[in-house]
């Protein structure tokens, strides 16, 4: 019985293995290889009895890798012939088997034919077909790199991408094969790159099922791509500290392509660039001069170029080239402010002051002249450092002082700032109130400082600003100016946490009549800890304290 069982499957296999072509059936359509069909339609394929043949169309069964096809799927032609309709699905790979058999007769050898089915996709068009060639030593390279989308589906067969490109009115035929499946770019040798010349571009991709062609692409310049400008170069003009000279050098011959150039610069601690028009840099131009810079300025410049018909890709970015342009004078004055410490029969003033905010330059020295009672006391020259950036000097009670400063770089002079001190018995008044509270901000938390609010005492003085001064206890000085309508703002200082700061607010008076000096009014001074961030974020600290110098 085991015997006789296996006899019988291996005549099968043979049957159906090799096709025989004395077997009793037979399926139209046939093939000696695969036969491809598209997912989603619907194959029919007829079973045939051969001639002679003692089977029927009832003794015909058809069989996927899957099992038994259900006879609703069936369509009996006739005595011999019987078809079958399936709609193809991604599954449906291997071999379709058709067989002749009498149910009753066990021992009776069947009839099986079989074709083998692969399944798949016909190829989607390629998309967004562009190619370039890059510029190598003097001359564009003859490989052209051109890619594609090739889609999301994968068509599941074998499928292959062709890039085609002609030179028109030539016989100069080029071809790439890309036989990588799905593949996405391939590089065509031209041999010489046609400069100057229409040169059709398109990729063609195949399989079984069909074929699709990319949009059609020409003209030459379109797929060249020039280096960077060479030997970027930018240089200082030393009288003219608002502008840098950029040079550089054509980076291909001009007979191959004629270019136009893009210019980009920023401040060397910045990360925002700035584009030169490009309606500047056209034609055979080989330097530029970068206008309305700041003085005593670092910056970087980088260029690109072009074809000048703006054809051709970009090239890269020249590498960042950095200079500084010249110093000029200073615009700004220094910062001059004083810390005033009463005894009991004079005052010790120290002056202190930071150099100008807009120094375009190196400051080197700076020229200090007191003035009391409106007649010169005391001139000095004082060298530029920060160990010397102040001045100790006595104010009787009864005297006041009138303090200016000019700070000098290499160029000229800045603007002056000057400083007024009145009598003792003369002080200006303050703000009413001010309060402080501890920002929760990221990296480190602020101290936030709120006033009231002070009107001038008299009409010929105009409040010009406030300004806030803090001192870390033993001693550290620190200070910025706020505008005259802010009664609040947040310190530009890293405080250090658990140390206290007395914060002291003054009103900077300015007057009108006379000399047009600037005086400090009397200041509202409170302690300060950074860590109470640890308790309350809006806590505001105690009573505040007034010190005026009166006699």
């Amino acid at each position: 019985m085991d015997t006789s069982c296996n006899l019988l499957l291996l005549l099968m296999f043979l049957h159906f293995a090799v096709g025989f072509t004395n077997s009793c059936v037979k399926i139209h359509p046939d093939s000696s290889s695969n036969i491809v069909l598209e997912v989603g339609k619907n194959f029919t394929a007829t079973c045939h009895l051969r001639e002679g043949s003692t089977y029927t169309s009832d003794d015909i069964k058809w069989l996927s890798e899957n099992g038994s096809i259900p006879k609703q799927f069936y369509h009996r032609i006739n005595e011999t012939a019987v078809s079958v309709t399936v709609n193809i699905d991604s599954d449906m790979n291997g071999w379709l088997r058709c067989t002749a058999t009498k149910d009753s007769l066990s021992y009776v050898i069947p009839c099986v034919y079989g074709i083998s089915l692969h399944t798949g996709y016909p190829p989607l068009k390629p998309k967004n077909l562009s190619c370039i060639a890059v510029q190598e030593d003097k001359d564009i390279s003859p490989n052209l790199n051109c890619s594609w989308d090739p889609g999301s589906r994968n068509p599941l067969i074998d499928t292959t991408y062709t890039v085609y490109a002609n030179v028109l009115g030539t016989t100069q035929k080029h071809k790439a094969d890309c036989n990588q499946h799905l593949a996405r770019s391939c590089v065509v040798n031209l041999e010489t790159f046609p400069i100057h010349m229409i040169l059709k571009v398109w990729a063609e991709v195949k399989n079984a099922l069909g074929s699709e062609e990319s949009e059609l692409l020409n003209d030459s310049s379109y797929f060249a791509k020039p280096n960077p400008p060479l030997n970027v170069q930018v240089l200082a003009e030393v009288n003219i500290p608002t502008s840098l000279m950029v040079t550089w050098k054509h980076p291909i011959d001009r007979t191959i392509m004629k270019l136009s150039y893009a210019i980009r610069y920023r401040k060397a601690a910045s990360d925002v660039w700035i584009e030169v028009p490009e309606s500047f840099t056209r034609g055979y131009i080989e330097s530029f001069r970068l206008q309305s810079l700041e003085p005593y300025t670092e910056y970087g410049v980088q260029m690109r170029c072009i074809e000048e018909s703006k054809r051709s890709y970009w090239s890269d970015w020249s590498l960042n080239v950095k200079n500084s342009t010249a110093e000029a004078k200073p615009a700004s004055a220094p910062d001059l402010w004083r810390i005033i410490q009463p005894t009991s029969d004079n005052r010790i003033v120290t002056l202190i002051w930071k150099d100008p905010v807009k120094a375009n330059g190196k400051i080197l020295l700076y020229n200090l002249s007191i003035n009391q009672d409106y007649k010169m006391f005391e001139s000095y020259s004082i060298k530029a450092n920060t160990l010397s950036q102040m001045y100790l000097m006595e104010l009787p009670p009864g005297k006041m002082a009138n303090i200016e400063i000019t700070a000098f770089n290499s160029v000229g002079a800045s603007p002056k700032a000057s400083l007024f001190i009145p009598r003792s018995d003369k002080e200006l008044p303050g703000v009413e109130d001010m309060s402080w509270s501890v920002l929760d901000e990221k990296p480190e938390p602020k101290l936030q400082v709120k006033w009231t609010a002070v009107l001038p005492p008299h009409p010929t003085l105009h409040l010009s600003e406030y300004l806030l001064e803090w001192v870390k206890i033993p001693q550290s000085v620190d200070w910025q100016r706020v505008p005259n309508n802010v009664t609040i703002t947040t310190l530009n200082a890293d405080l250090e946490k658990f140390k206290r700061y007395d914060i002291s607010l003054y009103p900077i008076y300015k007057n009108h009549s006379g000399h047009r000096l600037f005086q400090a009014g009397c200041p509202v001074t409170r302690p300060a800890y950074i860590h109470q961030l640890l308790n309350s974020q809006s806590s505001f600290s105690s009573e505040a304290q007034r010190i005026c110098f009166y006699t």
